[in-house]
């Protein structure tokens, strides 16, 4: 399996917990029930990243076919390894100067 790149130690995180609840509404009653959880989920955001580095990232997420295939993702503080995937179909590159990249992106823990 893939790993995300490690080509910015420095970055910023967010991490979030996730679960999945179905809820129905019939006649005024309202029922839920558990689809899966807890999951981890992670906000990433890579500031003044190099050209160099965001085409790695971007490669990266083209060759995963955005958010379809798992990889393994290091957590930076703990050093956990967490199977994720992207979470969005997309991934976020602001050109911010000369050679100089802003990029945000989500991952969801795969169970």
């Amino acid at each position: 399996m893939a790993s995300f790149p490690e080509v910015i130690p420095d970055y910023n995180f967010t991490e979030i917990t996730v679960y999945n609840t179905v809820k129905t509404n019939m006649w005024g009653a309202e029922t839920r029930h558990s689809k899966w959880g807890p999951r981890k989920g992670f906000t990433l955001t890579f500031n003044h990243a190099t050209t160099g580095e965001m085409n790695y990232i971007r490669d990266f997420f083209i060759a995963r076919k955005g958010d379809y295939e798992k990889f393994d993702w290091t957590h930076p503080l703990t050093s956990v390894v967490y199977s994720v995937r992207f979470s969005r179909p997309n991934i976020s590159v602001k050109e911010v100067g000369v050679d100089s990249f802003n990029i945000e992106t989500e991952f969801i823990e795969v169970l």
